[in-house]
């Protein structure tokens, strides 16, 4: 190896250390790194000077030059990474173009990834999906006519994958598209004879909703033809997510507004790994809409000519036209948290809170009848056209004088405020009212009314002549997107932040301390003893530490709701009252069935989540319907179905995806000296692609050829699997199944085993050596999901007869068996476990020990989650029962726990959110579906909630009066007389002992003994939006004369 090449592969091994995602190298640490390099004698280390040059010149190729400098339509400067040349990045990757997918696929075994969805599949128009197929080298368009095998001649209208085989629509017909023969080109050379009558101008549709697509003549050639120009052409659909983030490690909160994106096209494996997200865009000052303008004009610039990319499947395949393919980027789906969605789709909230629908009104019209039903399912859909209108509205509005407050009456009605719009409106209403109020000498107005109204059009038309001051989400018509139906609801915000984290606060005691009753302190231990008691196999890979989970039971993360969702219903069981539980059972078995992974059945799936959903307002309904008036969160549970049947399960939508890129963000904000941080995030990330794509063996332009790295460089990716990992790779160790740790040697006729059951046919009882066959005992082994199973731990068991079995021991035939010995390789003891009915109280299969039988390391499937029938064995919580560990170490502290006073009765845990749907696809369908109500009494039970809703209103009302008054007691004011007649200056202090204390004002108005015990999700007094801004809420119920008298 010459002193050349030494010199770059060091070079290379530095510049992979600096791209690392999760560890960034500053230039003052990769200074100590240089020198620690020629103290340790290494040669051709270079200067952070010559170092930083080969950087650059090294990303000096087209494809690795992203950064883009913008400027808003309102004037805010930033910087973005093209979302087209990470396109061409995906393209040119063998990494991520050999797992993309351009072509909706029919979920013939199950809905598991986007392209299954029906949105893909079947719910764009033709022309909005990939228009060719590659097939013996020859492309065939839809829309043009087809030569079969058979002489028939076809028009394909759009091409699909079923069973991994290429079919095709044409005219409400699928067939193999493998029985192509000619396209329209070679049609027309072999078949002259070929006319047609009569234009062809629409077809028949695949839905119930038809929107005429425009195919033109079948014997003239798809304009993508001609654009493509021999190429392969796709369309490549994007993901898009954001979020408003912290650029500090510390609690300072510094926002920032991001923007990623990975492709639609890719697995849900894949789009959960960090190495297939691309970083778009970030800054301080232009805000989410101002910074989607420049993604979506992005998008319009290619969305009529393409975009041409290097494919490194066509090179890789040797054909040299398909070293090039044309690309369609289109916008599929968008993710976030409620506020930023919100805000995609120009809507405020107020009285109208969804971003969906047009359900809602005023405090009156939502707690009637009609309106509170109204609240618990989907509303008139929203169209972004409606939207357009209702801002254009507002904006002919504001160019009237005095116009001010209706306008924002107006705006708070319907719920629509577009962040840009909203700033020519505000800049008009200001100038307005500047005009109108401006007098002469003599007090009269300058201006009339028809002068300003002349003037603020004039103003108008030039602020909206110099930039598009309308969400260009709402106004882009090139793009496949709809921003009030595909601006999709996450779980995390939806389920764990939002219904756990509600309850959860509801049902444990607030504040810590001093401020705890004795009572409350006893809530905290009891749940604390029976959370420790709790099994936690098979809910996750993190378990919960129960001390940390109460001490800080208020300030949990999505990791930790995760746990709480799953085992809720046996924490609560018999802290809650009966209404409090009843909800932790309808919402644990909704979460399991909104964190599904696979729909084999969309019409069973979809109705047995409105009957999950249903049951759980009923369960709402019945604790306290307030919540459900004044968080949106439950309007938006109503429209759940609806997206789970447009885009498929809620994992391939979640955000939490792009949550966890945060911190990578994170990084290059805090190595940036912020003064131009957008800039140098999208530094930081370019730099990053272009390592991982050269690491990975993507093509790229240099001097005007089309290159690789060499091999010596391809090989360090490929032979380190940790490198993988950091770059954001998933390396999954391999686990086979029945791998067995192994254990100390014990005879067959020593071990209490030799008696049980099973395995007859295997091995017979007449061959079994009970002196010379020797075994080890097993510590732990792998079932065929991949799960650890130990003794202890409850699996479901295949055979011998399918069920829930409980491992007692394992043991591995020992080599002192000799070869003689026909005993298997590994027997694995285990309990039986018999299904009972449903538990009264946890609403899961109730376990009843049966028997013992031995059975193979193959019989087990996974491991289920089981919990102790406490309820029916009446299990106590004992002090002192087992030693603390602390520091690895067992300390003289003494944990109280649950005691279970029998190893007989236990109970299926069914609300298990990973891998919900393999159990449900082995356990009797009675214990998994949730029993519907009757309608009649799901009306009453809901217009009931209605009617406590209205009383605790009226309640709320007669409070606000006695504040009122109390106010004005305290203030000196009740006495208006002696107010008007005394000089301000003279008034003497007030006395404290004539003033009664305000919380005697409550009470004695009467109203301290009808407060009801309603509480806010966070654990406060209940409140309500006001109507100008739904952030500000009143309290709804007097605080008790105790926590009064100590704020006073």
């Amino acid at each position: 190896m010459s002193a050349h090449q030494v010199c770059r592969r060091q070079w290379c091994i530095l510049d992979i250390m600096l791209n690392l995602p999760r560890h960034p190298i500053s230039d003052e640490l990769l200074k100590i790194i240089l020198w620690a390099l020629k103290m340790l004698g290494v040669k051709n280390v270079p200067s952070l000077k010559a170092f930083r040059q080969f950087q650059t010149r090294l990303r000096q190729a087209g494809l690795f030059q992203k950064g883009q400098s913008h400027v808003s339509v309102l004037g805010n400067h930033f910087t973005s990474n093209s979302i087209l040349q990470s396109i061409r990045l995906d393209m040119a990757n063998p990494e991520v173009r050999n797992k993309l997918v351009f072509y909706p696929e029919e979920p013939v075994d199950g809905l598991s990834e986007l392209r299954h969805s029906w949105k893909w599949f079947l719910g764009l128009p033709d022309n909005r999906l990939t228009p060719m197929w590659a097939a013996r080298g020859v492309h065939f368009y839809v829309g043009e006519a087809a030569c079969l095998e058979s002489g028939e001649v076809v028009v394909p209208l759009r091409w699909y994958i079923c069973r991994g085989e290429m079919y095709m629509f044409y005219f409400s017909t699928r067939r193999p598209a493998s029985d192509l023969q000619y396209n329209l080109p070679e049609m027309l050379k072999h078949r002259p004879d070929i006319r047609f009558k009569g234009a062809f101008s629409s077809r028949p549709l695949l839905t119930d909703t038809p929107t005429p697509l425009e195919l033109g003549h079948p014997l003239q050639a798809n304009e993508w033809r001609s654009r493509a120009n021999g190429r392969p052409c796709y369309v490549y659909f994007i993901l898009l997510g954001g979020d408003d983030v912290s650029g500090n490690r510390s609690k300072t909160w510094n926002k920032h507004w991001c923007f990623y994106f990975c492709a639609a096209g890719l697995p849900l494996a894949c789009m959960n790994q960090e190495y297939f997200v691309h970083f778009v865009s970030t800054s301080q000052h232009a805000g989410p809409v101002e910074q989607v303008a420049v993604i979506t004009g992005e998008l319009r610039s290619v969305a009529k000519t393409g975009l041409v990319c290097i494919d490194v499947a066509g090179c890789e395949s040797g054909n040299s036209v398909g070293s090039e393919c044309l690309i369609i980027p289109d916008l599929f789906v968008k993710t976030g948290d409620g506020p930023w969605q919100s805000e995609m789709c120009s809507h405020s909230g107020d009285s109208k809170p969804c971003r969906f629908c047009n359900v809602g009104g005023t405090v009156q019209e939502r707690s009637s009848d009609d309106g509170f039903l109204a609240i618990m399912k989907p509303g008139e859909q929203r169209t972004p056209l409606e939207t357009i209108k209702t801002i254009e509205k507002d904006l002919a509005l504001a160019v009237i004088p005095r116009k001010g407050t209706e306008l924002e009456k107006n705006q708070q009605k319907t719920g629509i405020i577009d962040s840009l719009a909203q700033t020519v409106i505000n800049e008009l209403v200001e100038h307005g009212k500047a005009m109108f109020d401006k007098k002469d000498d003599m007090g009269r107005r300058v201006h009339s009314n028809a002068e300003i109204m002349a003037t603020l059009e004039t103003l108008k038309a030039e602020r909206l002549a110099a930039g598009a001051f309308i969400n260009s989400l709402l106004t882009e018509d090139t793009l496949s997107f709809d921003p009030h139906q595909d601006t999709a609801v996450g779980r995390l915000h939806l389920v764990l932040l939002g219904f756990t984290k509600y309850f959860w606060s509801a049902s444990l005691p607030v504040g810590g301390g001093k401020k705890l009753s004795l009572k409350e302190k006893e809530v905290l231990a009891a749940a604390e003893a029976t959370l420790f008691s709790l099994s936690q196999v098979g809910l996750g890979e993190r378990s919960l530490r129960p001390d940390y989970i109460m001490h800080f039971r208020g300030s949990l993360v999505g990791r930790h709701l995760h746990s709480i969702a799953q085992l809720a219903v046996f924490i609560f069981a018999r802290i809650v009252e009966p209404v409090l539980h009843a909800v932790w059972v309808s919402l644990s078995r909704l979460c399991a069935m909104l964190f599904v992974q696979v729909i084999k059945n969309m019409d069973k799936h979809k109705s047995n989540l409105t009957v999950a959903i249903d049951n759980f307002y009923d369960c709402v309904c019945a604790y306290n319907p307030t919540w459900i008036m004044y968080k949106n969160k439950f309007h938006y549970l109503a429209h759940i179905p609806i997206m789970v049947e447009r885009f498929g399960v809620l994992g391939l939508v979640a955000e939490d995806r792009f949550e966890k890129f945060h911190g990578l963000w994170r990084h290059s904000s805090i190595y940036s000296n912020h003064h131009a941080a957008s800039r140098d995030s999208a530094a930081h990330f370019d730099s990053l692609d272009a390592s991982k794509h050269i690491l990975s063996g993507g093509l790229f332009e240099w001097e005007g050829r089309v290159i690789r790295a060499g091999v010596s460089v391809l090989t360090i990716l490929s032979a380190n699997p940790q490198l993988r990992q950091r770059l954001g790779l998933r390396t999954d160790k391999a686990r086979t199944a029945g791998t067995i740790r192994k254990g100390p040697q014990v005879t067959w006729g020593s071990l209490n085993a030799h008696t049980y059951p099973g395995l007859v046919a295997v091995w017979p009882p007449e061959v079994r050596r009970l002196t010379s066959d020797f075994f080890e005992s097993g510590q732990w082994i792998i079932s065929q999901r991949g799960d650890t199973c130990r003794p202890g731990s409850f699996v479901w068991c295949q055979e011998p007869f399918p069920g829930v079995a409980r491992i007692s021991a394992i043991y591995v035939r020992a080599t002192l068996s000799g070869t003689a010995s026909h005993a298997p390789n590994t027997l694995v003891v285990v309990d039986l476990f018999e299904f009972g009915e449903r538990h009264a109280t946890y609403d899961c299969p109730i376990l009843t020990r049966s028997s013992k039988m031995l059975v193979l390391p193959e019989h087990i499937r996974f491991v289920v989650n089981v919990q102790h029938d406490c309820a029916r064995s009446d299990c106590e919580v004992v002090a002192a029962v087992t030693t603390e560990v602390q520091e690895r170490q067992s300390t003289q502290r003494r944990r109280a726990m649950l005691v279970h006073k029998d190893d007989t009765h236990y109970v299926l845990n069914i609300f298990v959110l990973q891998h919900y749907d393999e159990l449900a696809a082995v356990v009797p369908p009675t214990y998994t579906t949730p029993s519907p109500c009757s309608p009649e009494d799901r009306h009453k039970s809901r217009l009931a909630g209605a009617e406590v809703l209205r009383r605790q209103i009226k309640l709320r009302e007669k409070t606000r009066g006695a504040v009122r008054t109390a106010r004005s007691e305290a203030n000196g004011v009740g006495n208006k007389e002696v107010v008007r007649t005394r000089p301000e200056s003279s008034q003497p202090p007030r006395d404290p002992a004539r003033v009664p204390p305000f919380p005697q004002v409550i009470a004695r108005a009467g109203l301290l003994p009808e407060m009801g015990h309603i509480q806010a999700p966070d654990g406060s007094a209940l409140t309500e939006p006001s109507q100008s801004n739904p952030a500000k809420r009143r309290r709804l119920t007097a605080p008790d004369t105790q926590s009064a008298d100590a704020r006073s």
